[in-house]
């Protein structure tokens, strides 16, 4: 009696956070159970922590399948920007698991806009300022990977209104 067998023990892909829901993953995957008849069935199913944002089909093989993982739910890089999980080829028979590891990493997309620290900036300038001179410092916050960073302009600079 053989155990499903993967055509390779790990795959990774990189994919855009903002692949809708239903998109199949770039990823060839095959599952194949030597067995013949009943003894060829078996499942698939992946395990790993937000393994719900994705899912597999089919599920349910006999003897050979190619396996599509395709997005659950929308993602977003700024919750999780990588998953990590198993896949199982399981038979009824404990000892006969397929397995292989999953890697799904996320490419960051410009998709959230900056949150400035005031909604209006008023400034005044004597005509006579310095070329140079700092005028405004404007505090906005970006959200990357759960974690809030803060940037801050340099200057805004110039001797007319057209070059600030």
């Amino acid at each position: 009696d053989n155990a499903p067998e993967f055509n390779s023990s790990e795959y990774s892909v990189a994919i855009t956070e903002l692949a809708q829901v239903g998109f199949a993953l770039p990823l060839f995957i095959q599952v194949v159970d030597k067995d013949e008849g009943l003894n060829s069935m078996f499942e698939v199913y992946l395990v790993g922590n937000n393994s719900h944002h994705f899912i597999i089909s089919p599920t349910s093989v006999q003897g050979k399948a190619d396996i599509r993982i395709l997005v659950a739910i929308p993602l977003d890089y700024e919750t999780v920007d990588r998953y990590d999980f198993d896949l199982f080829a399981n038979e009824s028979v404990p000892d006969h698991v397929g397995y292989a590891k999953v890697k799904i990493t996320l490419i960051n997309e410009n998709d959230n806009r900056p949150i400035f620290s005031q909604p209006l900036y008023n400034i005044s300038l004597y005509e006579n300022v310095t070329v140079g001179t700092s005028v405004l410092t404007v505090l906005w916050e970006k959200f990357f990977c759960s974690n809030s960073s803060r940037f801050s302009s340099a200057q805004l600079v110039g001797s007319s209104w057209n070059q600030l």
